[in-house]
């Protein structure tokens, strides 16, 4: 285009005003044309300051050549006669042509400085993004982001720090890693942490734990070394995150399966001694029946009389054994109710006072008005003896036990509802000794059967796994706090209730077991327990039908057109439990009457082995006389009922 255009030019002026003209018109236009298009090329203040100085040169250049200057000015000045200027158009000719080619190279040079400039104009932009975008992120981060150079002294530190140490950046910048804090052990943990760095030069992560009043704080730290370009380590970056919610939730979660655990296993460990003392309770029964039977034709001077009693003696140690058993399980038979425990614990001071003996002191801090619980009163004396026994014995040189009454009320998150209790309005009583304390280790297996630190032949191990199951069974819970070499103390929840303490029932003299002649349906699935049942009943004149399980006991009522006056069943048997036996007994003779043989629930009578006030029972292990005089009791008393 630059040499079309002026060659153009160059022949109309040919063809109007002549050669001469024309020759001198074309470097002119070729020149200016150069100069013009290199310009636009350039940016805008370029273009407009190369364009007013080429307006001004060309314009006298041209009228010069094309003689429109004044005469006098061309006079003055000879060297610019149009002869001149003509002898010179071959040289501006010349001079177009080198100009046009150098500002083809100055239009390439400026091109290159104007993409570098662009380029440069573009990396600001970028890096002034990317800055902002940190800035945001790392002031709005919630982890602490924090560098330090190689003296430890912070160079850069966000806001959040104002979270983790209650200050904002600007208290810290300038000051090494040493002095940040609270928490206070956070300064020192990171300068350790930080030093690791630099010595090794590598990532480094690490979970701190720092003290922070009430919980600890938890702290994930992971420092990042910065090196030079010498590859030194020049600074290290540090990311602080808070994970103490996380730690505590962890916590509480292994505490929970903890509990599950214990649970779980207590109840399994419930259900084989259950299930291990029904069976015991049978046998004991059996041996206890034939013992007695063996006795009675007996003299009082018969050598084998004594080898009876002691008989009797070891197996009435073993029914002791099985009712702890049955209390640890939750299956031993209750009779519950509403009673004042700051009574019935004024009332056992005297019996705990001479179990204890004379080393150890006893003390008592009751409390008044405290409301009452609803619980077997037998099972709650032995409770406390269980309790005090088991203090008086983490005491051998002597000391204090302190029996307690107070009231507590159970929240969520408590020590009392991790161990079972329900929120809500609670009676406690605690028993705490000064002896030797419980050992961290233990502490988890205390309230299983058989378990125990005594030496052999000192305990059976039973004594605080029946404390346990009472309680259970009362719907409460224990709980157990003890420091290694000051004691420890048992503290029992159990559920206030409302209304008045039923008065203690009056126990009549017994007198001699009598016999009777009605006829009694016998169902027992124990062979060695129902044989000897059948020999005692039918000795003292009761006609009796023998039945295996409830489902034969059924059959032989129905099957049996005479009268029917008395069901003694057991309550556990397989296929058909007692209980059903008597719902489908009963229907079809409603004047029927009822004796439920049991030491072992199951539920079987009442929710949780609460039976109703009505409800005939005779525990197992129990004596001929006991047998013979509930048997008469019975068939004296209303019309039986099993509510």
């Amino acid at each position: 285009v630059e040499v079309t255009v002026p060659t153009v030019i160059a022949a109309i002026d040919y063809w109007r005003i002549g050669p001469a003209y024309a020759l001198t018109s074309a470097p002119v236009m070729l020149y200016a044309l150069a100069v013009l298009s290199s310009a636009l090329r350039l940016r805008p203040w370029l273009a407009l300051f190369a364009g007013a100085l080429g307006a001004a040169e060309l314009t006298s250049f041209y009228l010069l050549v094309r003689g429109h200057l004044p005469a006098d000015l061309v006079a003055s000045l000879p060297s610019l006669s149009a002869a001149n200027a003509l002898q010179r158009s071959t040289y501006v000719l010349l001079a177009g042509v080198l100009a046009y080619r150098f500002c083809r190279s100055l239009l390439g040079l400026v091109e290159d400085l104007s993409a570098q400039l662009d380029a440069r104009d573009a990396s600001d932009r970028a890096r002034r993004e990317s800055e902002s975008q940190y800035r945001a992120l790392t002031e709005n981060a919630t982890d602490v982001i924090l560098r330090c150079n190689r003296d430890l002294r912070v160079l850069f530190v966000n806001r959040a720090i104002a979270t983790l140490c209650g200050a904002g950046p600007e208290l810290f910048l300038g000051r090494t890693v040493a002095e940040l804090g609270p928490p206070p052990e956070l300064g020192g943990s990171l300068q350790r942490e930080v030093s690791k760095v630099l010595a090794q030069g590598t990532t480094q992560e690490a979970e701190l734990e720092l003290a922070g009043g009430d919980q600890p704080v938890w702290l994930e730290c992971r420092l990042v070394p910065e090196r030079d370009a010498d590859g030194a380590v020049a600074t290290v970056l540090l990311t602080l995150r808070d994970v103490s919610a996380r730690k505590q939730a962890e916590r509480q979660h292994r505490d929970l399966e903890e509990q599950l655990h214990h649970a779980q296993k207590m109840e399994a460990v419930g259900r084989l001694a259950g299930g291990v003392a029904h069976d015991f309770n049978n046998i004991l029964t059996g041996i206890i029946c034939h013992a007695e039977a063996m006795m009675e034709p007996m003299g009082p001077n018969d050598p084998l009389r004594e080898d009876l009693c002691e008989i009797r003696r070891a197996s009435d140690r073993a029914a002791a054994l099985t009712r702890q058993l049955l209390a640890f399980s939750r299956k031993q038979v209750i009779a519950p109710r509403v009673l004042d425990l700051t009574r019935l614990v004024q009332d056992s001071q005297k019996l705990l006072a001479r179990i204890i003996g004379e080393d150890v002191e006893l003390r008592f801090l009751p409390k008044r008005d405290l409301g009452c619980v609803r619980a077997d009163p037998s099972r709650i004396e032995q409770l406390l003896v269980n309790l005090v026994v088991n203090a008086r014995d983490a005491m051998p040189g002597g000391g204090i036990v302190t029996v307690e009454l107070g009231e507590a009320s159970v929240g969520l998150g408590s020590a009392a509802a991790a161990a079972g209790a329900v929120p809500g309005r609670y009676i406690t009583l605690a028993v705490a000794d000064t002896g030797t304390g419980i050992a961290p280790e233990v502490l988890p297996h205390l309230f299983e059967p058989f378990f125990t630190t005594k030496e052999r032949g000192r305990g059976t191990g039973l004594g605080l796994s029946t404390a346990y199951g009472i309680v259970r069974q009362a719907a409460g819970a224990i709980t157990v706090h003890s420091t290694p070499g000051q004691g420890a103390t048992f503290r029992v929840f159990l559920p206030r209730v409302e209304g008045e303490a039923a008065a203690p029932p009056v126990h009549e003299a017994l007198a001699p077991a009598p016999g009777g002649t009605e006829t009694v349906l016998l169902v027992e699935d124990e062979e060695m327990v129902r044989v000897q049942l059948r020999r005692l009943l039918t000795r003292e004149g009761y006609r009796v039908l023998e039945a295996r399980d409830g489902a034969e006991g059924a059959r032989m009522s129905e099957s049996h057109g005479g009268n029917i006056d008395l069901l003694l069943t057991d309550v556990v048997m397989p296929h058909m439990s007692g209980k059903a036996l008597w719902d489908a007994v009963h229907r079809r003779r409603p004047e029927l009457k009822v004796l439920f043989m049991s030491g072992y629930t199951d539920d079987a009578l009442g929710e949780h082995g609460v039976l109703g006030p009505e409800t005939p029972l005779i525990e197992k292990p129990f004596t001929t006389e006991a047998l013979l005089r509930r048997v008469r009791q019975v068939l004296r008393g209303p019309g039986g009922s099993a509510a």
